[in-house]
């Protein structure tokens, strides 16, 4: 009797584990019909974004990983776009998907100009007619008048790294505009931060490469595959993660402002949002510049991409050239990420910008020249 009582005992065992998995596999069942996802189960959920670069190791120290993300917004522009957005120089992205985050508090929102959407809140123009980046541009009347050249630099990337972000708030005059990744989950203190200290703002939207998926910007991109009302809907929810911005910009985004089909409705939803868009002037056969008129959206376009060659006599020489544009024009848009080089760079050059006789100013300032309604 005492040798029969292991096969027992196995069968037992066998029985509730068998038992255990079938309970699981029914409510997997349960779930998957019962949950409404029509875009195929692709996350919703905000992540951070970082880039790993090739041979650093995963505990490199501060300044590595504050090149993390803007060494894939600042890599030079080529016509195909495929070498800025999927070269190995920049290494794959990494993607962190952090716990959901509250809304922006309601007091960074005028109700007047806001909306609920399912996501939460997000801009619309006011019923008198009033736009979001009126009400949200910080350039002032003097700086709208003053008959220098003028010059806006637009820092991007930012939020994905911590050192990063808080090396442009240390290091950078207030009159730059920073522009921000949708994936960062402290998204609204750095944007409160801006709102307190100042400066203009930007909201990142996440588009597709020539590369995608291999090169993936990130959950809720803007992709030339998708249904127009999928693309409107992540457009929603990049524009719902944060309040009080001037416009919105791209992440990437090679292939999708290319492809007038995808480009156009995103870009009229972006005018009847009341909002700004900016090219980052690094894909050369961007669209935007020119559907963005005939969808009735105020659109502008960075001219050159400062640290295109991260290093420091590059980037003093496109910052020379971007001073001979507005002195030509009146006023010239700069883009850039927040390589440490970088940040380095600017601050010595725009200690003595206005010895030069020119005003470095936010954006919206030389927006203001070409758009002056």
């Amino acid at each position: 009797m005492m040798r029969r009582w292991p096969g027992r005992i196995a069968t037992a065992v066998l029985s509730t584990f068998v038992g255990a998995m079938a309970a699981v596999a029914a409510i997997a069942v349960i779930w998957i019909v019962a949950v409404d996802d029509p875009l195929g189960g692709e996350p919703v959920a905000a992540a951070a974004i970082e880039r790993a670069l090739p041979g650093v190791p995963k505990a490199a120290d501060a300044a590595a990983e504050s090149a993390s993300v803007p060494l894939a917004q600042t890599s030079p522009a080529t016509d195909a776009g495929a070498a800025r957005e999927g070269s190995p120089e920049s290494g794959p992205l990494i993607i962190k998907v952090p716990p959901a985050g509250a809304s922006a508090p309601a007091s960074a929102r005028d109700p007047d100009l806001t909306e609920t959407s399912r996501y939460g809140p997000i801009p619309r123009i006011g019923a008198d007619g009033t736009r979001p980046f009126e009400k949200y541009a910080r350039s002032t009347v003097a700086e709208a008048d003053d008959k220098r050249p003028k010059i806006a630099l637009v820092i991007g990337g930012l939020g994905a790294s911590r050192e990063a972000t808080a090396s442009v708030f240390e290091h950078l005059p207030r009159s730059v505009t920073l522009a921000f990744t949708p994936y960062s989950s402290e998204l609204e203190s750095w944007v409160a931060k801006a709102r307190t200290e100042g400066y203009e703002f930007l909201i990142q939207v996440p588009m597709e490469p020539f590369d995608y998926p291999n090169n993936d910007p990130g959950p809720q991109a803007l992709l030339t595959g998708l249904p127009t009302e999928a693309n409107i809907d992540r457009l929603t929810w990049a524009m719902s993660r944060a309040s009080g911005y001037y416009g919105l910009t791209n992440f990437m985004g090679a292939k999708f402002l290319g492809t007038e089909s995808a480009l156009q409705p995103v870009l009229t939803e972006i005018g009847r949002r009341g909002l700004v868009y900016l090219d980052d002037g690094t894909v050369s056969q961007s669209l935007a510049s020119r559907i963005g008129p005939q969808a009735g959206t105020v659109t502008a376009r960075a001219q050159i991409v400062i640290d295109a060659v991260p290093e420091g006599a590059a980037i003093q020489a496109s910052l020379r050239q971007l001073e001979e544009l507005a002195r030509r024009t009146g006023g010239a848009i700069g883009y850039a990420g927040a390589l440490p080089v970088t940040l380095l760079e600017i601050e010595k050059w725009a200690a003595h910008l206005t010895a030069k006789g020119i005003a470095l100013v936010p954006v919206s300032a030389v927006v203001k020249l070409s758009n002056p309604s």
